[in-house]
């Protein structure tokens, strides 16, 4: 374990598992190859960008706000936020008109 302040993982920490929140994108990565091929069946998903390449999932009932914050995980400090267009099929089915979702 690293003392307080210190930065990166601690030295026990494997690094297949760790990534710089600055270049993101290892959760993804490690939900589709080793999470998603055993729960996509035993699991009821939200997605609202990548259902495409996901089976199984569904669209959020909710329409999703605009702004700093707007999605789970999203670091407001470092002003995240999603304001790119969902894919028509990832949108709810009565609300085909939302453009975030």
């Amino acid at each position: 374990m690293r003392a307080p302040g210190s930065a990166g993982p601690s030295p026990s920490c494997s690094r297949l598992a760790y990534v710089s929140r600055l270049k993101g994108g290892w959760d993804q990565v490690a939900l589709q190859r080793y999470v998603w091929p055993w729960a996509k069946r035993t699991t009821f998903a939200h997605d609202s960008y990548t259902c495409k390449r996901f089976s199984y999932t569904h669209p959020f009932p909710t329409r999703r706000l605009e702004g700093v914050g707007n999605y789970v995980g999203s670091v407001v400090s470092m002003g995240a936020e999603v304001s790119s267009p969902c894919p028509l099929k990832c949108r709810p089915a009565n609300h085909t008109d939302w453009l975030t979702c």
